[in-house]
């Protein structure tokens, strides 16, 4: 149902080959039925682990008791509500992770006893750096970091001992790493803005990378330039800002300012086919690292979360103003998009600045923020959005929540809203009413429309219905910057 809350989960064992009526009941939990529960096996461990956390926190519970006692208890070695742990690997018994636990940028840790003295060791230290991904294969011990918005991986040896840096083919995006402890190579997959997701294999001998699979799009990958830019946004944070365009190409140009900037998510360098026939055209799409997301940790994520979400908005306006400052683009040919919170992004900024754009697509938007926590999943987002029933909190999202700041005599940019009947994450309502709102309060001579996607959710269901919103979302932009593309054969 999309009018009611998605809540109280069962956490089931099912054995192949039976039916799912079958299926044995491991965990539930009738007292605390808004929280996300899972339980998971490490290859070669010992213990099954069960992690828990709840909807308006950020921390997590662990909680492991031995595979041979399905009836025994569970034994907690970690709870913090703003701070997390997972346990990643089990070595012998004594279990490794990642924790935010006093380091916001993630620490390496160890429990050497999970069932008697589950105290914690430090084995990697936190860095200025953000420790994104920790991986396990061959003996080694692989650190996946993030620096301004792209990774960098070191090897390590099993007690924490830098071995070597992995030499990635460039600026971007990896993931991987993972294998047994006997393989001799493990494999990782690296993409970039410009460069397919492409599979390479790591040979933990001699430490070098060869490509293991690659994929050859139709496209030259060389007539596109990748450009990082920091902006000062209001309150003097440095945000990241990545420009993508044609080569040659000068002088302000028809751009899409994408924008994410919640849940710890980190927008990072990845191929996006459905970018090329933009910058195809001589257009630029810019991305934003906005506060909210993960790139710099979990104070970057704080910074843009609760009480702080104005920030958010902050950023994105700061690189709009950057990107005409900086005659990339001009505000009659500028348009921001975003997706689920990126959609609430849009919808925010665009009732704060809207003589900064010419065109605003909020896809699958949060846009009633007194009443996102009624549906579905929603309750889930209050560790991000804040909860209405605190009064400090209430305001700040009645400030900036976009049905509710719709006003009248506003020159609005040309708006396309965009949902999907079936999506039972961001129910349509919040688009469906939003959208409604706008058309009534504005009066001037601009579209304004609602686009619903059938039979589809949160993401799109198949391939063409991907490619229609695409095709529908170019051409609305084009047509109300006043941009005719070229065509070729």
């Amino acid at each position: 149902s999309l009018v009611q809350r998605n809540s109280q989960q069962y956490v089931m064992y099912h054995r192949l080959g039976t039916t799912q009526s079958q299926d044995e009941l491991v965990y539930t939990d009738p007292s605390n039925p808004e929280q996300f529960v899972g339980c998971y096996v490490l290859e070669d461990s010992p213990y099954l682990i069960r992690t828990v956390r709840k909807g308006n926190q950020d921390g997590n519970e662990v909680y492991v008791r031995p595979l041979a006692e399905p009836l025994g208890e569970w034994t907690k070695i970690y709870a913090n509500s703003t701070s997390s742990f997972y346990p990643r690997y089990d070595h012998n018994g004594v279990l490794y992770g990642v924790s935010t636990d006093g380091s916001p940028n993630g620490r390496v840790v160890r429990i050497p006893d999970p069932l008697g003295n589950a105290s914690m060791e430090t084995v990697v230290p936190e860095r200025n750096i953000v420790l994104d991904e920790l991986s396990f294969g061959g003996g080694r011990m692989f650190l996946t970091y993030m620096s301004d918005v792209h990774h960098v991986v070191e090897v390590a040896d099993i007690n924490g001992k830098k071995l070597a840096d992995v030499a990635l083919p460039g600026i971007g995006s990896i993931s991987g790493f993972d294998g047994f402890a006997t393989d001799t190579a493990v494999y990782y997959t690296f993409t970039s803005y410009t460069t397919p997701t492409t599979i390479y294999r790591y040979d933990i001998a001699s430490g070098t990378s060869s490509i293991w699979q690659s994929v050859q799009a139709p496209f030259d990958p060389s007539a596109f330039s990748t450009e990082q830019v920091f902006v000062k946004s209001k309150d003097g944070a440095r945000i990241p800002m990545t420009i993508l365009r044609k080569k040659g190409v000068d002088g302000p140009r028809p751009t899409m300012l994408y924008g994410y900037g919640g849940f710890n998510i980190s927008i990072t360098p990845a191929f996006n086919v459905n970018y090329i026939p933009w910058l195809e055209q001589g257009c630029v799409i810019a991305i934003a690292n906005l506060r909210g997301g993960g790139e710099y940790g979990e104070e970057w994520h704080k910074a843009g979360m609760r009480l702080n979400k104005q920030n958010v908005f902050n950023d994105a306006i700061a690189c709009a103003e950057w990107l005409v400052t900086n005659d990339v683009t001009k505000p009659n040919i500028l348009a921001l998009n975003g997706r689920s919170n990126g959609g609430l992004l849009v919808g925010a900024v665009i009732n704060q600045r809207p003589e900064l754009f010419r065109v605003a697509l909020p896809e699958v938007g949060v846009m009633d923020m007194l009443r996102f926590h009624r549906f579905t999943i929603g309750w889930n987002w209050q560790a991000d959005y804040g909860e209405i029933s605190k009064p400090d909190e209430f305001r700040a999202l009645h400030a900036y929540s976009p049905y509710h700041n719709l006003r009248s005599g506003v020159e609005y940019p040309s708006t396309m809203v965009m949902t999907a009947d079936h999506d039972d994450r961001v129910v349509p309502a919040h688009s469906y009413k939003y959208a409604a709102m706008l058309q009534h309060v504005y009066q001037g001579s601009r579209p304004m429309l609602l686009r619903v996607k059938l039979r589809s959710g949160h993401g799109d269901v198949n391939r063409r219905k991907l490619l229609e919103g695409v095709a529908d979302k170019y051409s609305f932009m084009w047509s109300e910057m006043g941009f005719t593309p070229s065509l070729s054969k």
